[in-house]
């Protein structure tokens, strides 16, 4: 049985228990950390019925906590089609309007503020 498959049993597995939890953004942080937020956020709306904005705020709480009581937090990470997307969109241009940020938004999944943050750090590489 392939990897890929034990993961997506074990992704499946975790979403229906989230969807019976109270707790779900305290769970999910706790599987998680704050990765894949950008992956999940459509599904952690509707389990929390929160906007996007207040679920980065809460799970950036959680971080927060954990990184003044000293607990190392894992650096998020990004598909490779989402990393291809990015170095593309900003090869052609490293500036971009609201609307190209909105864009590249929408074709990786990524959060706006993941697009400018992805952007600032490619540009001083």
């Amino acid at each position: 049985m392939s990897t890929a498959c034990l993961d997506h049993r074990a992704t499946t597995r975790m979403w229906e228990h989230l969807k019976t939890s109270k707790h779900v953004l305290w769970e999910y942080y706790h599987v998680f950390g704050q990765q894949w937020v950008h992956i999940y956020k459509d599904q952690l709306m509707a389990l929390t019925g929160k906007s996007e904005r207040a679920i980065n705020d809460i799970l950036q709480s959680y971080r927060s906590e954990d990184h003044a009581n000293g607990v190392k937090i894992k650096q998020q990470k990004y598909s490779p089609d989402q990393v291809a997307v990015l170095f593309k969109a900003f090869d052609e241009s490293q500036f971009a309007d609201s609307a190209k940020i909105t864009e590249i938004a929408d074709k990786t999944g990524l959060m706006r503020n993941q697009v400018c943050t992805e952007r600032t750090a490619m540009i001083l590489t």
